[in-house]
């Protein structure tokens, strides 16, 4: 879960709230939030495919300037 609010100058970017790499600097695992298509994108290594991105919106109603929630469960299936 995170707690985020954006300034009028952030609302446009796009910017991880959470990353891992591994230690070759590879994106294992990300949530980022894309200001340009107004989205919230999740970014895994799938075990048998590969580097998969599932992204959730288009979600006007969080790139704004009030307090926002954001909170992603994984489950296994």
């Amino acid at each position: 879960m995170a707690v985020l609010r954006m300034s009028a100058s952030t609302i446009s970017k796009n910017w991880n709230i959470w990353q891992m790499q591994d230690v070759n600097g590879i994106e294992q695992l990300s949530v980022r939030l894309n200001g340009e298509s107004k989205t919230v994108e999740f970014t895994f290594t799938a075990l048998d495919t590969g580097i998969k991105t599932i992204v959730f919106g288009p979600l006007a109603s969080l790139f704004n300037e009030q307090w926002h929630r954001v909170l992603l469960d994984v489950s296994r299936g």
